[in-house]
């Protein structure tokens, strides 16, 4: 990407866009990785972390979440504080 079209990631008009492009047989999702991307991030942050283990009822702020299906996955894995959050106004 260019300057320019990482400035473009600030603006809301942007994920609009992106976001209007999905017609749920060709969801967008993730913009920056898929769970199974960062599930080694989230086993050694969260899962195994002392004081973040869903017992523990940790509240995870997901920023810029659009349609992720990331907060699902760690619903499923018993993570149930969470506030999801974006700007765009396709999820409003």
């Amino acid at each position: 990407m260019t300057s320019e079209n990482d400035m473009a990631l600030s603006h809301a008009e942007y994920w609009d866009e992106y976001y209007s492009k999905s017609d749920g047989a060709a969801p967008t999702h993730e913009w920056f990785r898929s769970f199974g991307d960062l599930e080694q991030f989230f086993r050694t942050n969260f899962f195994d972390a002392d004081g973040l283990t869903p017992s523990d009822k940790p509240l995870i702020l997901n920023l810029d979440s659009g349609d992720s299906v990331i907060p699902v996955e760690l619903a499923s894995r018993g993570y149930q504080r969470q506030l999801c959050v974006d700007f765009s106004r396709w999820h409003l």
